[in-house]
């Protein structure tokens, strides 16, 4: 059976940027109040009548709700969804699971999409979840990898929305982050610490949003994302000033020549990232994160040190057998050499033994400059160095 065609969303603020959307393949919309998104929004009036517009020009329109509230700050939401219950949304967009249920319960002529962003990477729970509020979509976190997001759509029967393009979320707090005289609703940059200096900041009421200096780009990804199980795409540009260039993220979405997706990263006006989407691919690095100094070429580790105390001597986890009387040698995590012996070899009780079998713990005498986590070899210093340099 052949797949349906991808679908795109994106944020919608003011007139001005209806009349540029109108201009794209987009048609589904979601529209924020200033009470009910964490980011804030547009007063109660002005979000009706833009609701309307948008319904006779045929747009599906999605409200946002993404407060994590507690109860008094959810029961002050009430009224302002009573007041905007007769509009026509085809779906409310839910990030508390208070307010999935409150949807799933009294909202039953708009559907209830989930947004999964902010941690949810244990799937299991959320094919519960998926379970128990039965959601048109679940929006899933961009923290997933390719991996996980295959994963995610195989256990939750649910169709899966991704944020294609746009800022990623690094931190949230209801603190006041920007100084004294800054507009709310305007991004600016944090001048300290020094390592933030090109990340926007973005404070309404109910807090500061830390983003990512670089936007989120996986335009280029399409067709993965789609053979992955993703059906619908979102474009965030609401830290744009802009709006316009929703007309060529439109084109390059829709063109078959992946070159014009590619131009577009290119000139996008901030450093683009793929994020997590191809986290799986790390243990191509792991040669990187092994430290040289924890092991010697051709040779195998008979132990390593856990503990070390000047008067009691040296703990070890056994990996091979060691005999009493064995000359031995340890690498520190520095790269330090330093011989060791198993004249007396006792066990953590200070009782004598002739051999320390694997898995075992033992003490050896005490050494200077001999650190937890130093690698246990067999022979001294000088053996493993030559053995060491002639396997390499």
């Amino acid at each position: 059976m052949a797949r349906s065609p991808m679908k795109y969303c994106t944020y919608l603020r003011g007139q001005a940027q209806l009349k540029r959307l109108a201009n794209t393949s987009i048609r589904e919309v979601i529209v924020e109040h200033g009470l009910l998104s964490q980011l804030g929004g547009l007063p109660t009036y002005d979000l009706i009548d833009l609701t309307r517009q948008l319904k006779q020009q045929k747009f599906s329109v999605f409200l946002q709700w993404d407060r994590i509230m507690t109860e008094p700050e959810f029961q002050e939401c009430l009224p302002i969804l009573e007041t905007l219950r007769p509009l026509p949304f085809d779906a409310i967009r839910v990030q508390d699971t208070g307010a999935a249920e409150w949807v799933r319960t009294h909202r039953t002529d708009a559907a209830l999409h989930l947004i999964a962003e902010s941690g949810h990477h244990n799937l299991a729970s959320l094919g519960q979840l998926a379970e128990h509020f039965c959601p048109q979509r679940i929006a899933v976190s961009p923290e997933l990898s390719s991996a996980q997001i295959r994963e995610c759509a195989s256990k939750v029967k649910a169709p899966l929305e991704a944020l294609g393009l746009g800022p990623l979320l690094l931190y949230h707090t209801p603190r006041k982050l920007l100084p004294s005289g800054h507009s709310k609703a305007t991004t600016q940059s944090l001048r300290n610490p020094e390592h933030l200096q090109n990340n926007p900041v973005i404070e309404s009421q109910y807090g500061s949003f830390l983003f990512d200096r670089r936007d989120l780009f996986l335009l280029d990804r399409l067709d993965q994302l789609e053979a992955l199980g993703v059906s619908n795409i979102r474009i965030d540009l609401r830290l744009k000033r802009d709006f316009s260039i929703i007309e060529k993220i439109d084109a390059a979405a829709h063109d078959p020549d992946l070159s014009k997706r590619e131009q577009l990263k290119k000139s996008w006006p901030q450093p683009t990232t793929h994020g997590f989407f191809r986290a799986n691919r790390t243990d191509h690095a792991f040669r990187y994160l092994n430290n040289p100094h924890l092991r010697l070429t051709g040779s195998q580790p008979v132990g390593t040190v856990l503990e070390t105390n000047r008067t009691s001597g040296i703990v070890i986890m056994v990996h091979a057998p060691l005999r009493e009387g064995e000359f031995l040698s340890c690498v520190t995590p520095q790269g330090q050499m330093i011989p060791l012996t198993t004249t007396p070899l006792v066990d953590l009780e200070q009782a004598p033994l002739r051999v320390a079998l694997p898995g075992g713990l033992c003490r050896l005498p005490p050494a200077k400059h001999v650190t937890p986590q130093a690698q246990v070899f067999r022979g001294t210093p000088e053996m493993n160095l030559v053995n060491s340099t002639a396997e390499g």
